[in-house]
């Protein structure tokens, strides 16, 4: 059932519509207050909003802004009781998906719903709305939300891909996603690591070899490109692939055969290639270590997989991931995280990115002492682990400081009141707009 929140000031709007929805079989959740939508868009995975324009204190196109930095993917149908293009054209170009008028029917209403539900199974999104349902990649910031969308359509054709990103940002789990969602799934999928393989035994590696064609070649060997024949090789590191090497797979990329060493007729080959590297390529190529020309076969498209430090809203998702997977590796009942630890691992650098995140959460199913991973069991495994397990430096600056003091502060008042805003708030001495303001601006969230 998808679930759907609608947003008006009138409560006699939004009865009779949440009635008729709910009749359609949309699980529907009713707001009256713009200055609460942010929050309420937050707590529960929506598959569509329905926004007023006009609202008191708030307008909608305030409120469409506020959602659409939130989650990109989530259609958002302006409703106005006032025909003006002007509006309408605004809320499209700000990211609305539709805009219909108020007229006394319904009708449009489901029309508007309807096409939104089938752009978002188009995309390949039906169920799960706040993640990129990219097979391996979990999300829902805007860079990998962004990342997505050019994958699914990357799988429609053929083209070379070459996929950029730090070390430990995921560039294999993309390859396998491109893979996995194109025409060739069925086929195999090869991957070759050109920073791993000895100089002297890379040209065998890729292309094969005959037996008796150098010493210690004691029978024939297929190559990757003939064992991937179908499907996709996927060359991780080429930026560290020898010049020499790099003509001859220029070569193969340009006729698409593979000539054994050794000798024989050259063999066709049909595979898709997929490269990565953590270098810069351009770089690379100005400094004469990488071809030119192979560089462009290589990157007719370009995929960057985002450093964590770029999407550090997506940090509870994927740490949440990797504890339920370790848990169950380590036969350990269902674990969560406490607030205080989830927070501390969003103030990390996380320099060595998902990968680093991944062995920090691992180490927490290991050692946590009960099924809440509380703040004390991550801080230690942080002070154990190597020097890039480091938290945020100390603040330099008034500004820093106070955050920092303010954001800890906050964060103990949330967890004493079992995170209930209006008890928290009253104990800080504020009202509730004033903490949600706050707690938005130093980015803390359940």
């Amino acid at each position: 059932m998808q679930n759907i929140l609608a947003i008006d000031d009138k409560p006699e709007y939004l009865e009779p519509l949440a009635g008729l929805l709910n009749r359609h079989n949309f699980a529907v959740d009713t707001l009256t207050n713009p200055f609460q939508a942010l929050q309420q868009f937050q707590s529960k995975q929506y598959h569509c909003v329905l926004l007023d324009v006009k609202m008191p204190g708030k307008s909608g196109l305030e409120v469409l802004d506020e959602l659409l930095r939130e989650n990109p993917t989530v259609p958002v149908i302006m409703i106005s009781g006032e025909s003006t293009i002007p509006i309408a054209v605004k809320a499209v170009k700000t990211g609305a998906f539709d805009f219909v008028e108020k007229n006394g029917s319904f009708q449009n209403i489901l029309d508007a719903i309807e096409k939104a539900m089938a752009r978002l199974q188009q995309l390949g999104i039906s169920d799960d709305v706040s993640t990129c349902q990219i097979p391996g990649i979990i999300g829902n910031s805007p860079v990998i939300q962004s990342l997505c969308r050019r994958i699914r359509h990357v799988t429609m054709t053929n083209v070379r891909v070459l996929i950029t990103g730090e070390s430990g940002t995921g560039k294999e789990l993309v390859a396998h996603a491109i893979h996995k969602l194109s025409g060739r799934a069925r086929k195999p999928f090869v991957t070759i690591n050109c920073a791993a393989i000895p100089r002297d035994l890379f040209e065998s590696e890729l292309f094969g070899h005959r037996k008796g064609s150098f010493t210690g070649a004691v029978k024939d060997q297929l190559g990757k490109f003939l064992e991937a024949d179908g499907g996709t090789i996927f060359l991780d590191e080429i930026g560290e692939m020898d010049m020499a090497l790099q003509a001859k797979l220029l070569r193969v990329l340009q006729e698409g055969e593979i000539e054994p060493i050794g000798g024989g007729r050259p063999q066709p080959v049909d595979v898709r290639v997929l490269a990565a590297s953590n270098r810069d390529l351009e770089a690379a190529v100005a400094d004469g270590n990488f071809r030119e020309d192979l560089y462009y076969r290589l990157s007719v498209v370009r995929l960057n997989a985002p450093p964590l430090r770029d999407r550090i809203g997506d940090v509870p998702l994927i740490a949440q991931h990797f504890l339920h997977e370790y848990a169950r590796k380590y036969g350990r009942n269902t674990m969560q995280f406490s607030p205080a630890a989830v927070a501390m691992l969003q103030q990390q650098r996380w320099q060595g990115n998902v990968r680093q995140l991944q062995n920090v959460i691992e180490n927490a199913a290991i050692f946590s002492p009960t099924t809440t991973v509380d703040a004390e069991t991550i801080q230690e495994i942080l002070a154990d682990a190597n020097p890039l397990n480091t938290p945020e430096p100390e603040p330099t600056t008034l500004k820093q400081a106070t955050d920092s003091f303010e954001r800890s502060y906050i964060l103990q008042q949330l967890e004493a009141n079992d995170w209930k805003i209006q008890q928290t708030a009253d104990a800080l001495g504020i009202n509730r707009s004033a903490l949600f303001k706050k707690m938005r601006r130093l980015g803390i969230r359940k």
